[in-house]
């Protein structure tokens, strides 16, 4: 580009997400060095031009954490079981748990079997029957044995296993010790004698055909009646076919593993995302395959070497926005909670946050959107609300808290190359007619480098304004003049508010040899 010619170019919305992999000069195109709440599809029509993200709405206002099963959810006022077996509050229809905290306990899992809720507390396994109205939660115990005595049991539930799931009719149970695992008689969770001999016998790591497993066991999670899941802290286990009847498990990593009871979720296509100390990785269907890393190299440092010892880590698919919600929330600091919205669409990631800590994950089945994720939170004074992200719904509506949203655009280099300057003349923003009004600033620098970090840092720009939707989405002209060796464009929500990009467009001049040549 010749001295003093202008050009025009238009900045798109920068679809690839938050990427820090490559220096400030050959940042991969469509790329953001900074964003918060926002995503490629938009909230009025989820075209993907950009703009704020969902809003939220609470599935169960001022409940605390429940998820849901096979079209349910579980709806609580308050968990307890250290000082007493009830679940109080207001229950209104439960098929299935997935996951509940408490004051004492780090985690609850529970399995469905039967409409009856099997809850694994590490010092005694509780069984919730929802139809029975009370909202008691009974010992979950075996059953007597009327054939040896009235007071013998079928054997003992295991207590103080962390983790349970239902596989092929069972009821399995794993991590006491670490390694193990058990399983009930099929068809009857309440049958735990090992001492039988059919093929529908209750069963543990230590009787079956198919063996223990060789790590301590962090999440246990069946895919149908395919296979049964063990995940460690750096390996992966699958139980293929029943464990008393040619069962086997097989290694799938001896190097990658999953780091807690929710830090997984299945995504399209029986696809299994998961959290490990390497940062998220996927297997394919059946898991036959070895562990990948998802946009390995677009992958936020943050999302690696997570600890699950100071961090509450939960995954959830959501099938209506196409992405995957990723939590790891910290036990006591609220500033170091780590968020995500990955996109499956262009394979990106974005930061988000929320007024509420999400420390669970769920799903129900709506009859107008199909399977929607939900998210149970904790609020500053306790247990907190179930809630989702709901495309159409804006910032501030209904029970929707605002939050702010911005996004950087660039850096981009004015001249071309490290030996020229050049000038932003002109700038021109289109919003979707029916946006917020968006705050626009430019920051110029000497360096690429230097321009993305001052809109990083939300600095003094070099010029502002405002950009509004009117009757057309299109506004006036802005004639900045910056001058510099590269600009970097950050747009902020107005008054909190939703908005949305369809374009932007700048008039650049080449100024010749920087100054410093």
């Amino acid at each position: 580009m010749a001295a003093n010619q202008d050009v025009h170019i238009t900045l798109q919305f920068p679809l690839a997400g938050l990427d820090r992999s490559g220096s400030y000069r050959s940042s991969p195109p469509y790329g953001t060095v900074s964003a918060m709440n926002v995503r490629p599809p938009d909230v009025y029509e989820a075209r993907r031009r950009g703009g704020s993200r969902p809003g939220v709405v609470a599935v169960s206002a001022d409940k605390t954490i429940g998820v849901p099963g096979t079209g349910s959810v579980v709806e609580l006022n308050s968990v307890t079981y250290a000082d007493e077996d009830a679940i109080t509050g207001d229950i209104e229809h439960v098929t299935e748990l997935v996951a509940l905290t408490s004051s004492t306990h780090r985690y609850l899992t529970s399995a469905e079997w039967g409409q009856k809720l099997f809850i694994a507390i590490p010092d005694g396994p509780k069984v919730y029957d929802p139809l029975d109205g009370t909202g008691t939660v009974e010992t979950y115990e075996a059953e007597i044995d009327p054939e040896v005595s009235p007071e013998d049991t079928k054997g003992e539930v295991p207590v103080d296993c962390p983790l349970i799931a239902r596989y092929r009719d069972r009821i399995f149970m794993a991590g006491d010790p670490g390694y193990m695992w058990y399983a009930s008689r099929t068809a009857n969770p309440y049958d735990w004698d090992y001492g039988q001999t059919d093929p529908g016998r209750a069963v543990s790591g230590l009787n079956s055909e198919a063996g223990t497993v060789g790590d301590p066991i962090t999440a246990m999670f069946a895919h149908g009646d395919s296979y049964l899941a063990f995940g460690c802290v750096n390996a992966i286990w699958v139980m293929r076919g029943d464990p008393a009847y040619g069962g086997r498990i097989d290694n799938v990593s001896r190097t990658v593993g999953i780091l807690g009871p929710h830090a997984w979720t299945h995504g399209p296509g029986g696809m299994l995302y998961f959290l490990s100390h390497n940062g998220l990785m996927s297997l394919p269907p059946g898991l036959g395959g070895v562990p990948q890393p998802v946009s390995q190299f677009r992958l936020p440092q943050e999302m690696k070497g997570v600890d699950p010892n100071e961090y509450r880590i939960a995954l959830a698919y959501d099938a209506l926005a196409h992405g995957l919600h990723l939590f790891c929330t910290h036990d006591t600091e609220a500033s170091k909670d780590i968020r995500y919205w990955y996109d499956f669409g262009h394979e990106s990631f974005w930061p988000f946050d929320t007024i509420e800590r999400v420390i669970s994950r769920g799903y129900q089945n709506t009859a107008d959107r199909g399977r929607q994720a939900v998210l149970g939170c904790t609020t500053s004074t306790g247990l907190g609300p179930i809630i989702s992200f709901e495309s159409g719904v804006l910032e501030g509506e209904s029970d929707n808290p605002r939050m702010s949203s911005h996004v950087v655009y660039g850096p981009v280099m004015l001249g071309g190359s490290e030996y020229v300057d050049g000038m932003v003349v002109e700038l021109i923003g289109t919003l979707a007619q029916d946006s917020g009004n968006v705050r626009w600033k430019l920051y110029v620098g000497e360096t690429p480098e230097r321009a993305a970090s001052l809109a990083s840092a939300n600095s003094t720009p070099f010029a502002s304004g405002t950009w509004s939707a009117g009757t057309t989405g299109l506004n006036y002209t802005e004639r900045p003049r910056a001058r510099g060796g590269a600009f970097a464009l950050r747009l902020e929500s107005m008054t909190n508010s939703s908005w949305a990009m369809e374009s932007v467009h700048a008039k650049v001049r080449n100024l010749g040899a920087k100054r410093k040549l």
